[in-house]
């Protein structure tokens, strides 16, 4: 990956809230419509032993097709929210930070590579409790065992309670300093990808303006190839955080041992690599929505408050020339 170039004098930074607020509405839509039913099935494959087709029927044998969004609510929405906007505003702060002291400039595609892995850091620290909520809502059978849709948000927003009576505050922290290492990696490699991917389009042309598309072709290709090099810490990550390990502290190099004693070398590299096709298929999409459609969604909004400033200022100027004419 190449850095030819800067940025232009006059290359407007992001507002950070504004763009946190475009992650957030990005990452919600993402995860309600389809993110939280692909995220489940890898959580449950990797903390199981169970099928994809096994782990959708058990989704929805007892609710119907409402039963894959259980966790949801209150837990996956609430994650979804902090997701998106942790992550915007992580990113977006970098950005203004790197722009102000001129390494944007002097280092475009390296600046952009480091500011996503710092919002992915921020989404981490921020993250962790509530996925770990959500893990063990979806590891646990018993709540899909009866009630409907209404019945289990209300018992999955309880499950905080029961965590902290049980296991203690700290219970929400399990998994977290990994977790945060991971989102970081995450990140850090989804934009690295991507960023290479794109230089790779533009065929050593740097000026070169790519269409939709092809970025959003490169956005997919980065976020399936960060999702294998970075996969063995998400299955750590949601065997620490499943319903089996309620209570237990167990280290990730010790579940790594566990595995190498129950079946060696081909049981570690099992266990590395359980739940690949839906861990692939979630982090190609939340690049996707994450790195391309929230700017979309930014520039949009950015547009619209540029044509009313400009609006605004020939309204001014108009009011002050029929002024100066009387």
């Amino acid at each position: 990956m190449r850095d030819v170039g800067g940025l232009p004098d006059n290359t407007p930074c992001e507002h950070p809230f504004a763009k946190s607020m475009c992650s957030l509405a990005s990452a919600f839509s993402f995860e309600l419509f389809m993110g939280h039913y692909v995220d489940c099935l890898k959580i449950v494959k990797q903390a199981g032993t169970q099928s994809y087709p096994e782990i959708s029927r058990n989704m929805i044998k007892g609710k119907g097709l409402i039963g894959v969004l259980d966790g949801f609510v209150p837990w996956g929405a609430v994650q979804a929210c902090m997701k998106g906007w942790s992550f915007g505003i992580g990113h977006a702060q970098a950005k203004v930070m790197f722009n102000k002291s001129g390494f944007s400039k002097s280092n475009p595609r390296v600046s952009e590579v480091m500011a996503g892995g710092i919002g992915g850091v921020a989404q981490g620290i921020m993250m962790g409790p509530l996925l770990l909520l959500k893990t063990r809502v979806v590891t646990d059978p018993s709540y899909r065992a009866s009630g409907g849709f209404l019945q289990t948000g209300i018992m999955s927003a309880q499950i905080g309670v029961k965590v902290v009576k049980t296991e203690g505050p700290l219970a929400l922290t399990k998994g977290l300093p990994v977790f945060t290492a991971k989102r970081g990696a995450d990140w850090t490699t989804r934009f690295l990808f991507v960023e290479m991917c794109e230089s790779i389009a533009k065929g050593g042309d740097e000026k070169k303006k790519l269409a939709p598309s092809v970025k959003y072709a490169c956005a997919v290709a980065g976020g399936t190839i960060s999702a294998f090099s970075t996969l063995p810490l998400d299955v750590i990550v949601a065997m620490q955080q499943s319903a089996n390990s309620s209570g237990e502290k167990t280290s990730a190099l010790q579940l790594v041992k566990n595995q190498y004693a129950a079946g060696g070398m081909s049981g570690v590299l099992s266990f590395g690599t359980k739940g690949l096709v839906a861990r692939v298929v979630h982090v190609s999409l939340t690049t996707l929505v994450m790195k391309e459609l929230s700017s979309v969604m930014y520039n949009a909004y950015a547009a619209t408050q540029s044509t009313r400033v400009v609006a605004s200022a020939s309204g001014g100027k108009a009011a002050s020339s029929a002024v100066a004419k009387l």
